[in-house]
């Protein structure tokens, strides 16, 4: 049996051709105590207040009034910033780095699909985030309602007790408790079913932006199976394809192994080509099953 799954990653689709389209937020400025984006005689204000207990600071703010690097903040640090902004002392006085705090949701996925989770068993829903302010934690939610309680956990696994639509959010959060969300939106449980051949339970593309060279995705073609008799293997195989003249080109073939995830780099241009992915699942009597997952 095979099946064409066609997905729609938004978020490469908006200005391809340009690297911008991937910039993360300017890192927050070494001195600005107050965390508003600048740097000014506030800041000096903000740190004399949080040193002497009148205001109690944000963890990010915290770390933005030690500018002179002894761990703790005191009216030392408020003349520092004082002496910068008056010119009578260079930047480099002040004493570490400017601080990220972006949060870069690359993946949600579950090992069931929607409308092919069941009834009975087990889901597992998987966050990928990247962030420089680590350590990062994640809550999980079902229609509203808090599920997986926050954690260092990525991953949560929720057993549905009936069939239905359901909407699925992952909030994570960095050490500065700034957080970012992704939503599964309808996500639909079907009423448990068997088969005695291998099904396909998930089949999900995933993407990372190389920032270090610069036009280059890192792509992840991840797939799961159920039923029939395990282990199972999978093969992957990329394909370029042209509708109109009814051709393809097999561009790389990873064959048979236990290995469910196939890693492979995409150039922005490459985006503008028609280009899937074939994921044959065979299991342990022989049976195989093959879907495929388009990237646009």
């Amino acid at each position: 049996m095979k099946k064409t799954v066609s997905v729609m990653i938004a978020v490469l689709l908006i200005a391809m051709s340009a690297v911008s389209a991937f910039a993360v937020p300017a890192p927050w400025f070494m001195g600005d105590a107050n965390s508003d984006g600048n740097f000014d005689i506030t800041d000096a204000t903000a740190i004399q207040k949080y040193a002497a207990g009148i205001i109690i600071p944000k963890k990010l703010q915290v770390d933005l009034s030690d500018v002179d690097g002894d761990g703790e903040i005191t009216v030392k640090d408020a003349s520092l910033v004082q002496k910068v902004i008056a010119g009578t002392v260079k930047r480099s006085e002040i004493k570490g780095s400017d601080i990220s705090t972006y949060m870069l949701f690359h993946d949600f996925r579950a090992d069931f699909d929607s409308g092919k989770a069941m009834v009975g068993m087990p889901v597992t829903f998987t966050v990928d985030v990247e962030t420089p302010a680590e350590p990062l934690t994640y809550e999980f939610y079902i229609d509203g309602v808090l599920v997986g309680e926050r954690s260092t956990e990525n991953t949560f696994t929720y057993t549905f007790e009936s069939a239905g639509t359901y909407d699925i959010r992952a909030v994570a959060y960095n050490k500065y408790d700034e957080f970012e969300s992704n939503e599964m939106g309808e996500y639909r449980v079907v009423e448990a079913y068997f088969s005695e051949t291998p099904v396909i339970s998930s089949l999900h593309l995933s993407c990372r932006h190389n920032f270090v060279y610069g036009r280059e995705l890192e792509m992840s073609a991840i797939a799961n199976a159920v039923f029939g008799k395990a282990p199972y293997e999978y093969r992957f195989e990329r394909v370029g394809y042209e509708e109109e003249a009814s051709s393809s080109t097999v561009l790389e073939t990873r064959d048979f192994s236990e290995d469910n995830r196939y890693d492979f780099i995409m150039n922005y241009e490459d985006l503008y080509d028609n280009i899937k992915v074939n994921v044959t699942v065979r299991d342990a009597d022989g049976n195989t099953v093959t879907e495929s997952v388009s990237v646009y």
